[in-house]
C-alpha cells in the first residue's frame, strides 16, 4: 500500500481518451478538469501505458501543459488499492467517492 500525499480537491475519476506508448503520453476526460488533463508516462504508478477507454484514478496540478490547463501529477488504474494520506487521516479506497477513513492517534498514556 502506498502513502501519496495529496492536496485536497486533486484527487479524480476520469477516463483515457487517448495515449501514445511511443511518446508516452496522452489525454484522461473527467468533469474535474474541463478541457481535459494531460498525462505523462512518468505520473504512471501502476501501468506501463494506458489505453483508450480505460477507468484511472489521477492527481492533477494546474499548470499550462501542450495546450491543457491540467497536468497529471499521479495515475492509478481503478483495480488498485491506494492509501491517500488526506493530512488528517489516511483514506483507503477502490472508489475515490465510497471511502473509509482511518485516525491513528498515538497512545499518550505512560
Amino acid at each position: 500500500m502506498r502513502r501519496i500525499p495529496v492536496e485536497p480537491n486533486t484527487l479524480a475519476v476520469g477516463t483515457v481518451l487517448s495515449y501514445d506508448v511511443d511518446d508516452g503520453h496522452g489525454v484522461v476526460v473527467s468533469d474535474a478538469t474541463p478541457g481535459h488533463c494531460w498525462v505523462h508516462c512518468a505520473t504512471l504508478r501502476d501501468a506501463v501505458a494506458l489505453r483508450p477507454g480505460q477507468s484511472v484514478w489521477f492527481v492533477y496540478e494546474t499548470v499550462d501543459q501542450d495546450g491543457f490547463h491540467y497536468r497529471t501529477v499521479h495515475v492509478w488504474a481503478q483495480r488498485e488499492n491506494v492509501g491517500i494520506d488526506t493530512g488528517n487521516a489516511i483514506r483507503f479506497t477502490r472508489d475515490p467517492t465510497r471511502s473509509s477513513s482511518v485516525f491513528v492517534h498515538p497512545d499518550i498514556r505512560g
